[in-house]
């Protein structure tokens, strides 16, 4: 993990999930711009290299002051064949960030089922459920997911469709 670079924007538009695309392209929105535009509102922001090459860049937005961050991860198809490094480094980002940060959102875009349920599998719940536990079983996890896709409290307008609004707070104790 190291601390990213503008250009690394244009290599990862280049690289992005394929369901990651397909769901950005639905909503009529250039991903390059896009990875550029929250790049650039980020204070934190990183690149994960794996052999030099990069394969997830992610960030937070908002005042370095606010309790609460908007995090944001675009991962490429190398990426998702390392499914518990993934997790893992997230996790570890995630709790690096909330030393400083007691809530943080995302948007799932429609579509992209895949970033659905690695939201879920973090801890990350329907934005419109204050309070909501995270899901500790695959059921669970499974359920949360589906509901989640359908929360239309917690759907949010992009471009020329929508998505999802999810939050993750550290549960007590941990």
């Amino acid at each position: 993990m190291i601390e990213a670079k503008r250009h690394h924007c244009g290599q990862m538009a280049r690289i992005l999930r394929i369901e990651h695309q397909q769901a950005v392209a639905r909503l009529g929105i250039n991903a390059h711009r896009e990875l550029v535009a929250r790049f650039s509102e980020s204070a934190f922001r990183r690149a994960c290299l794996r052999d030099g090459r990069l394969i997830a860049l992610w960030g937070v937005t908002g005042s370095a002051l606010a309790s609460a961050g908007y995090v944001w991860l675009a991962m490429s198809v190398e990426a998702t064949r390392l499914p518990l490094a993934a997790v893992r480094e997230t996790r570890r980002q995630l709790d690096e960030i909330m030393v400083l940060k007691r809530t943080l959102v995302t948007s799932i875009l429609d579509g992209d089922a895949a970033a659905m349920r690695f939201a879920v599998f973090l801890g990350f719940v329907p934005a419109d459920e204050p309070g909501a536990l995270p899901a500790v079983s695959r059921d669970g996890r499974r359920d949360l997911a589906r509901r989640s896709e359908r929360s239309e409290g917690a759907r949010l307008p992009i471009g020329s469709g929508s998505a999802v609004t999810m939050s993750y707070q550290h549960a007590e104790g941990m």
